[in-house]
């Protein structure tokens, strides 16, 4: 199945579903995704200015300096 077939799979068997316990649960379970998704987004985005400052604070390592520092933690 693709997206767009589980989408309306999905969509036709929420709207036959009658039970308010399980409406209820698939609507935490969706709920609950999308609140994590926008976390991480934060997260990516936090992470990308971090990047962006170091790399303008001249916070980099090149390659030898990276390899070096993993041999030291191994």
């Amino acid at each position: 199945m693709n997206t767009l077939e589980i989408k309306q799979e999905l969509k036709r068997l929420i709207e036959s579903e009658s039970n308010p316990d399980i409406l209820s649960s698939l609507y935490e379970i969706l709920n609950k995704s999308a609140g994590q998704a926008e976390v991480l987004r934060e997260k990516l985005i936090s992470r990308a200015r971090q990047a962006n400052e170091d790399i303008a604070n001249n916070r980099i390592m090149n390659r030898e300096g990276i390899e070096r520092r993993t041999d030291d933690l191994l």
